[in-house]
């Protein structure tokens, strides 16, 4: 998971500063809510002031130190978590949509049933 950590990490520290700064932050901030907020269509739309408050939320939690950027150090105790959390969630929708397909199924199925009874 570290080597995970550090790509993600590097592709985000797009100054190579080897911190993220809350504009770095900003990046990851909306990785983080693609991961887990979708609408209809597959597709999260964020107004700049959800942006921000997520922003600053992910910072609170994440910068320890409390000097506003994210250390590789402070991002790797973020990310592991966060990355499974990702995954059990991508998990239950998986799931949840495989449930969803067994019940149309079964409902089609069902109406199927019927109309050979009927007839």
């Amino acid at each position: 998971m570290v080597c995970r950590a550090r790509a993600k990490f590097h592709e985000i520290d797009v100054d190579g500063s080897g911190a993220l700064s809350r504009g770095e932050v900003a990046s990851l901030a909306q990785w983080t809510l693609r991961n887990f907020l979708k609408n209809q269509h597959g597709v999260l739309s964020m107004t700049p002031e959800r942006l921000d408050a997520e922003t600053s939320k992910l910072l609170q939690q994440a910068d320890t130190d409390g000097d506003g950027e994210l250390s590789f150090e402070e991002f790797a105790a973020w990310f592991t978590p966060t990355c499974k959390r990702i995954q059990e969630f991508r998990n239950k929708q998986n799931l949840m949509a495989k449930q969803r397909r067994a019940q149309k199924m079964q409902a089609r199925s069902s109406r199927g049933s019927l109309r050979l009874s009927i007839n």
